[in-house]
């Protein structure tokens, strides 16, 4: 059996094209030979999606699940789709909006009302959560959440879970954290595309798994994607569009001295169709900035339960500060 993970999709209807990318991501499903494939939440941008956004999952599990397609007309796959953060509509993480799809078939909706033993929806009950991790007896295991010290889209996760919490499974693969990264037995997938400038330049994976070998190195493999929408931030001063690529819908920001649109519009391939210019910072602002991450990394670290050493980082960053000023 094999089976498709995927990152949080963060469906956005605000821009058509950006929404219509996300669903045309979905058009070479079938290149995957999967039988299963596992949504790890975020599903949507915002806790109240519009209609439009909901007609778009739609679309993405008629894609996924081959209604139809199968031998005898059977269905292609099964759909399992776990809640994030964004999936819900209160704060109690209770009661979420992906309820909707869970009458379809071959179609799986995972909340905290479930109680999957391998599932895990977001929660901010962490003591139920850890009982929860410690009762399961599965050898792979699916969440919605980070571990302390790792980036979210909200800032730094410190949310009491350790890499500790994990060390019985065999693996994990994690939503919630939009970058992609490997961390002993924990897969943290990523989005499978870019949701934000602040994931720009950023390469997007995809999970498959396969069951026919049971060590950790030869069971998975993340395979990059190369369609959906890229966010890119370029230079003016050195306006390089190789990244660039009709595959993909490109949301463009310039970084420009000149902000004359017309002109740096004429420097831009015309598939692109969305870019914002933002006027470059200046010397005092490149200044205020380090002082500022000074400031909120040496706030953190004391706010926060650490075992890493506050003073060496503080330090350290100050020396980078320090060099970054000479380089100048």
């Amino acid at each position: 059996m094999r089976t498709l993970i995927i990152g949080d999709l963060h469906l956005n209807g605000n821009d058509p094209l950006y929404l219509q990318s996300q669903i045309d991501f979905f058009d070479e499903i079938d290149e995957f030979d999967c039988h299963t494939v596992i949504f790890l939440g975020d599903i949507f941008h915002f806790r109240t999606p519009k209609v439009l956004e909901l007609l778009a999952f739609k679309d993405i599990l008629h894609k996924i699940v081959g209604y139809g397609r199968g031998d005898y007309g059977m269905p292609l796959r099964h759909a399992i789709i776990l809640a994030g953060n964004h999936d819900y509509f209160d704060r109690e993480y209770n009661k979420s909006i992906l309820s909707v799809f869970s009458e379809y078939d071959n179609v799986s909706v995972v909340t905290n009302e479930s109680n999957e033993p391998d599932i895990f929806s977001y929660t901010e009950d962490i003591v139920k959560l850890k009982e929860r991790l410690n009762e399961c007896k599965l050898s792979t295991i699916y969440g919605h959440f980070g571990y302390n010290g790792l980036l979210s889209p909200e800032g730094f996760d410190e949310n009491g879970l350790t890499l500790k919490d994990f060390s019985k499974f065999k693996r994990v693969f994690l939503g919630h954290i939009h970058h992609h990264a490997i961390n002993d037995n924990v897969c943290i997938v990523g989005t499978p595309y870019t949701t934000s400038f602040s994931e720009a330049g950023k390469s997007s994976y995809v999970a498959l798994l396969t069951e026919d070998d049971y060590s950790f190195d030869a069971d998975y493999v993340m395979i990059p994607t190369k369609t959906g929408p890229r966010h890119h931030i370029l230079d003016e001063a050195n306006l390089d569009t190789t990244s660039l690529s009709e595959d993909n819908y490109n949301i463009v920001k310039v970084i420009s001295d000149s902000m004359e649109f017309s002109k740096i519009r004429k420097k831009i391939p015309d598939f692109v169709t969305n870019i914002t210019l933002e006027p470059r910072v200046a010397k005092i602002g490149h200044d205020s900035y380090w002082t500022g991450t000074t400031t909120m990394l040496s706030s953190y670290l004391e706010n926060t339960n650490t075992d890493l050493d506050k003073k060496k980082l503080t330090k350290v960053l100050k020396e980078i500060q320090n060099e970054q000023s000479r380089n100048d």
